[in-house]
């Protein structure tokens, strides 16, 4: 398919491969279909950058009486939330934007390991380990000796 520089320095398909794309909606195609060939066609000879999707889902939910928000299934389940009871975090950012993430309920018992202080030092141990900072005993003796306690 031939191209011409546009007024931009972009490329754009020329106006007789733009014909011949448009021919194939003229030669017993019908409906839609045609008209998406026709359009694929044309975007498919386009130099220009595919757009990003930042997501696999877009659509709008209702407010209900009692603020009570559905999400549609297909989400609840790709997410784990079709059980009574799950739970979303929800974030309200400063550019106005809210932010649902699904959480997992802690048992209380456990809560302590999921303070951001733990979770602190869980981060240096990892990259302690990452760095091969570690030390290996072959027995109690040795691992002991090496805390230097006096007795």
């Amino acid at each position: 398919m031939e191209e011409t520089p546009s007024s931009s320095g972009a490329r754009r398909p020329s106006r007789a491969a733009s014909a011949k794309s448009a021919k194939s909606f003229t030669s017993g195609q019908t409906g839609n279909r045609a008209v998406r060939r026709t359009v694929k066609n044309v975007v498919s000879t386009s130099s220009a950058p595919k757009p990003v999707t930042t997501s696999s889902f877009h659509g709008f939910v209702s407010v209900q009486s009692r603020g009570t928000v559905a999400l549609p299934p297909v989400l609840r389940k790709r997410y784990g939330l079709d059980k009574p009871g799950s739970q979303v975090e929800i974030t309200e950012r400063s550019d106005g934007v809210l932010e649902l993430r699904p959480a997992i309920a802690v048992p209380a018992s456990q809560a302590w390991f999921w303070a951001e202080s733990w979770q602190e030092g869980e981060r240096r141990a990892d990259a302690d380990i990452a760095a091969g900072r570690t030390t290996t005993y072959d027995n109690v003796e040795g691992f002991m000796d090496s805390l230097d306690i006096d007795e």
